[in-house]
């Protein structure tokens, strides 16, 4: 039986972004989203499915540290949704929270977004490259490729392989994207396999608001187990944060309100 492999390459956590069109930015850099189903319900969308991961992966080993980016695997599955059909549709509508949504809807809010992400601060450089790898003998719908080509702008290409070299050929344009800090994904590529789809991104950016490095202390952290380890801890007092606990985790979160309701949310959970 013949298989898909799908990628999700990362190197940051993207999970709670900020969005709309470019030309509903107010001057102040505000965010302006209006009507149904817009850049901005797909970020929602996305965070909502990005914690539905975070809490599967904490189920299976809840003592790992876990670091994720949900933009990288929602991107790569819609990519893949541009190609299911029926009850596999829905199911995979279901499981990225865009119940109700067209394609077209879902298309065009996505292109707003990867066009808008790596624009929205001078200060960082992001990078997100999408890329669609098939066998070359196999039969792949041109409408399929052309929709994935003109919204995650994927580069697509089809390989032989059987042949080794396609493997150097997947990890180099990996490690391009990646500007050369994720150097191999594949070692080899399974006989069953007929395309592999793939989403990097590349992030380097500094805190907006940095911890002075002066202000690091050692301070007791306490284990779920009563104990307590002695780790260095950044403190700043210039930050305001809300504060929220319940008898399963404690939150802390930064919230601003933005133009028209929509708002912009940077939270750090500690459980």
């Amino acid at each position: 039986m013949k298989s898909i492999h799908f990628l999700f390459l990362s190197l940051s956590i993207l999970l709670f972004l900020p969005a709309c069109q470019k030309d509903l930015l107010t001057d102040s850099g505000e965010l302006i989203c209006k009507g149904d189903h817009t850049p901005c319900d797909l970020v929602t969308a996305n965070n909502e499915f990005g914690l539905k991961v975070l809490k599967k992966l904490n189920e299976t080993d809840s003592a790992e540290n876990i670091f994720i980016s949900p933009t990288s695997i929602a991107s790569a599955l819609t990519m893949a949704l541009n190609g299911a059909a029926n009850q596999t549709l829905a199911d995979m509508m279901t499981a990225l929270e865009l119940e109700g949504w067209t394609m077209e809807e879902i298309n065009a809010a996505y292109k707003t977004l990867l066009q808008l992400y790596p624009t929205l601060d001078e200060q960082v450089q992001l990078k997100i490259a999408n890329s669609i790898w098939y066998e070359e003998n196999q039969q792949v719908l041109d409408a399929f490729l052309d929709v994935n080509t003109e919204t995650f702008n994927s580069q697509v290409e089809a390989l032989d392989f059987r042949d080794p070299a396609s493997v150097h050929t997947i990890n180099d344009w990996v490690s391009s994207k990646t500007n050369g800090l994720i150097e191999e994904v594949l070692s080899s590529i399974p006989a069953d396999v007929v395309m592999i789809l793939i989403n990097a991104i590349y992030f380097n950016g500094n805190w907006r608001h940095a911890f002075p490095p002066q202000a690091t202390a050692q301070r007791s952290f306490y284990l779920e187990d009563g104990t307590t380890v002695s780790i260095p801890m950044m403190y700043h007092r210039e930050i305001t944060l809300a504060y929220t606990h319940t008898e399963k985790f404690q939150a802390l979160w930064r919230f601003h309100i933005l133009h028209d309701g929509y708002p912009s949310q940077h939270g750090l959970y500690c459980t």
